[in-house]
């Protein structure tokens, strides 16, 4: 059994129960414990929030309790959330709304804890909560997941005949292209024939050149 918070129990008037529980650990551990006197001081009530910051030391703890809670917080409540299916946080958007849920049963418990314990509503009351609204959330994706695949399997064969359309359009499109970049049997002639003469051609333009070599050779020769 999990023994109660000394502090608790001294704050609360307690004190037999308190010296009973020190006693008992100093038992288990085989140890001696001085006789001092359990008590409480008297807290002032006029200490203001600022009196948390009063030294550097206490600022330092402060922050560190402050930063500590606010991690158990995002560890303890809004994994729930991650868990639940991508279609439901999607459609709720609320990925938030665990962390600011939490703050009703953990107010509730501070309530409590002044007229009960401290071992088990603190950790045990917001969780308990937020696994009702978890499984909850869960069986309400399962419904939603359930209905979106039987409206993805009724379109599947629409899709389907789409993309089918859709590639026979593109097919006869590039078809139709290639037929119209495609040159015709004449204009191929055609250029074949500018780009390669006749030999024929070739031949007398060979003979105008030689003719034409030689006639200079003679003007040259005749040149004084």
């Amino acid at each position: 059994c999990v023994p109660e918070s000394v502090r608790w129990l001294l704050v609360a008037g307690r004190e037999p129960e308190a010296r009973k529980i020190i006693e008992d650990v100093a038992r288990v551990n085989k140890k001696q414990m001085p006789e001092t006197e359990l008590r409480v001081p008297k807290i002032a009530s006029n200490k203001g929030v600022i009196e948390l910051f009063r030294t550097r030391k206490l600022a330092i703890l402060t922050l560190i309790q402050c930063y500590a809670w606010q991690m158990y917080a995002l560890a303890t409540y809004f994994h729930f959330q991650i868990w639940v299916p991508p279609e439901q946080r999607l459609q709720n958007d609320d990925e938030l709304l665990p962390i600011e849920e939490s703050s009703i049963p953990t107010e509730d418990s501070e309530e409590s804890d002044d007229d009960t314990n401290r071992r088990y509503e603190p950790s045990i009351r917001p969780n308990i909560d937020e696994l009702r609204r978890w499984r909850q959330s869960m069986e309400e994706s399962a419904v939603d997941y359930t209905e979106t695949t039987r409206a993805m399997q009724s379109t599947s064969g629409a899709e389907e005949g789409m993309r089918r359309s859709i590639s026979e359009s593109r097919r006869n499109g590039m078809v139709a292209l290639q037929s119209e970049a495609e040159p015709s049997r004449e204009t191929r002639k055609e250029e074949a024939t500018s780009f390669h003469p006749n030999p024929n051609d070739r031949e007398s333009l060979l003979q105008k050149r030689k003719e034409e070599m030689k006639s200079r050779a003679r003007r040259y020769l005749e040149c004084p």
